[in-house]
């Protein structure tokens, strides 16, 4: 088609000659001074011949001509006629097909990865090229994804609270002294309105002591939206990566900080241990 989308004139044309040559056909245009037709040398059949000197065998000539006759037309217009003379249901149930045969297991997402391997192969199938290296690149793919855990929710949630904690240790989470301690400052004498010495309490993402870290309700609570966060809930504290103040509370009271604040508590070495 035309630059403006606009389709030209189909052409036909045939191989009529054959040249022999010590340059290569590249070689050869890339020596003149006349500008080339967008891929031009790509649409050139150049077969190195060297291989198979001094002679050349009639078996090794029909194998070329079968690979120019099997490679020939199979893109760009001739593709689209083959398309077009697939029924369009007959092609969504091949597509289907090479889908389940890829993939049949329940998770949306891996679903819609596998939909564009199957793409990959109906087109394959339709040009009369063998797909078995897209098949091949799925399963490698995906056994990948299996064995890192990249497309469990639950996991990813983890890895990024555990780099929040890396990221802001000491800094947006600060650690939790005790009333003895000069270099914190948390006793009760501490105002209401400050919980370490010139920082209000509000302005924190968490906390930490030698037990556990504290992540403020808000600083999760922005890390999970658009999840479920009950769900993923439940699913730290079952594996060992968050602590329930209470049976039928996600959330706990900050030990010696002043004023009160609730926050989740994380075990930082289950949590560690969830995420690999």
């Amino acid at each position: 088609m035309k630059s403006n989308a606009e389709m030209r004139k189909v052409r036909h044309w045939l191989c009529n000659a054959a040249m022999s040559s010590e340059k290569t056909v590249e070689g050869i245009f890339a020596e003149m001074d006349e500008a080339q037709a967008g891929g031009m040398i790509l649409r050139l059949i150049d077969q190195d011949m060297n291989p198979f000197l001094p002679h050349i065998g009639a078996e090794d000539v029909r194998a070329f001509e079968d690979a120019v006759a099997r490679c020939y037309g199979v893109a760009g217009p001739e593709f689209v006629r083959r398309l077009m003379d697939i029924d369009d249901g007959d092609l969504r149930a091949r597509h289907r097909a090479a889908l389940l045969d890829l993939y049949a297991g329940g998770d949306s997402r891996l679903e819609r990865a596998a939909a564009s391997y199957a793409q990959l192969i109906v087109a394959g199938e339709i040009m009369g090229i063998d797909t078995t290296v897209v098949s091949d690149a799925w399963r490698a793919w995906l056994d990948g994804v299996v064995e890192a855990n990249v497309m469990d929710d639950h996991v990813g949630l983890a890895r990024r609270i555990v780099d929040l904690i890396d990221a802001e240790m000491n800094a947006g989470i600060i650690r939790i002294g005790s009333a003895q301690d000069d270099d914190y400052g948390n006793s009760d004498e501490v105002d209401d309105e400050v919980t370490e010495r010139g920082y209000s309490s509000r302005t924190r993402l968490g906390w930490y002591d030698e037990e556990r870290v504290y992540l403020a309700s808000g600083t999760l609570d922005k890390m999970l939206r658009g999840f479920d966060k009950g769900a993923f809930c439940d699913w730290a504290v079952e594996n060992g990566a968050m602590i329930r103040p209470q049976s039928d509370r996600r959330t706990g009271w900050i030990p010696k900080l002043t004023p009160r604040r609730q926050a989740y508590w994380f075990d930082e070495n289950g949590l560690r241990s969830v995420t690999g």
